[in-house]
């Protein structure tokens, strides 16, 4: 379960400087995160790293890994209520970057349940002076924007929803699927999760909010014109259209795991850029969105910006930019969000 890219920033992260260092990414189940991570908590040591180790049962896991190779973690959050009785899969996240300093054999050892990396066959140990960790985030977009190529020099993508039958209550369980096999990024996709992590670690992360009768498919397409520029200003955006599995037109998604959705992106977003209007304003979604910001922007844990594309705003107390051609307005963004930071 690991996928072979490049370095972070373009350069070697191999100890001697000479040669480029190999870079992976591996799955990581979310139940298997939570138990490594408790072991890091209790093993504070002036700045943990969640998680500090990975551990793999693959038998050629420790021919392809080692000193000074990267591992990309990645996992899938997967949430439960008994009360309801449902069960979906939130969008998959990267967890951390790991150098990995050494890799070792495990124990192996048959375990009921294997809660700790050194009960695996072998285990990499990170060098926690070039590895962090990050805070959940939405790794969709980067993960199905990457290209991978085998040994034989086939090319192939994680799609944005599986190929076959499509369940909207777990609109991203295909994607742990594709990260089970070994295979290595194709030249060009290298950059993709340096990106994402540089954009997640700088607080980066922006929510767009916006009705589609206003600025969506049939009204110039302004939302998602608006995305691509704010991602050339090395925002990491979130975008319903590119981070949500697309339905057929006979389906729809269950609410509360729609709504389960977009609370997380929001949460985990540190602004939230409304484009505001009439529409907006009156639609039950947006409506939602903008007073669930508005609570957490009065907390001090999001900051909200105003684009009235419809002519309105939401609130004219709160700081807003005239909307324009969308790389003006991803410019005007950036620079108010420069000020802010």
């Amino acid at each position: 379960m690991v996928v072979q890219t490049t370095a972070p920033g373009g350069v070697s992260a191999a100890k001697d400087g000479s040669a480029m260092a190999e870079h992976y990414v591996a799955y990581l189940r979310w139940d298997v995160r939570e138990d490594w991570k408790r072991l890091g908590e209790q093993a504070r040591d002036g700045g943990p790293l969640y998680p500090f180790a990975f551990g793999s049962g693959l038998r050629w896991f420790k021919k392809l890994i080692k000193d000074g190779t990267i591992l990309w973690i990645v996992s899938a959050p997967l949430y439960k209520s008994r009360a309801r009785r449902f069960e979906y899969r939130l969008p998959p996240t990267l967890i951390a970057q790991l150098t990995v300093a050494s890799v070792k054999d495990g124990s192996n050892e048959p375990q009921p349940r294997k809660v700790h990396p050194e009960q695996y066959r072998y285990v990499a140990k990170a060098d926690r002076s070039r590895s962090y960790y990050l805070p959940v985030n939405n790794a969709f977009y980067a993960l199905t924007e990457i290209e991978f190529v085998n040994q034989r020099g086939q090319r192939r993508r994680i799609p944005h929803q599986p190929t076959g039958r499509f369940d909207p209550k777990h609109p991203y369980a295909h994607i742990p699927q594709y990260l089970q096999n070994v295979a290595r990024l194709a030249p060009g996709s290298e950059h993709v999760l340096e990106s994402l992590a540089a954009q997640v670690r700088g607080h980066r992360v922006l929510f767009l909010s916006y009705a589609r009768e206003e600025s969506g498919p049939g009204k110039g397409d302004y939302a998602a014109l608006l995305i691509e520029q704010l991602r050339r200003e090395q925002f990491a955006p979130w975008l319903d259209m590119t981070f949500v599995p697309q339905l057929e037109p006979d389906e729809r998604y269950v609410d509360r795991e729609l709504e389960q959705i977009l609370d997380d992106g929001m949460r985990q977003s540190s602004v939230l850029v409304a484009l505001t209007g009439p529409v907006y304003r009156s639609h039950s979604w947006t409506s939602r969105e903008w007073s669930l910001a508005k609570k957490w922007a009065d907390e001090g844990s999001l900051r909200l910006l105003q684009v009235p594309v419809g002519g309105e705003l939401m609130d004219p107390s709160l700081p807003s930019v005239q909307p324009s051609d969308p790389t003006t307005t991803a410019r005007a963004i950036r620079s108010w969000w420069e000020g802010q930071t």
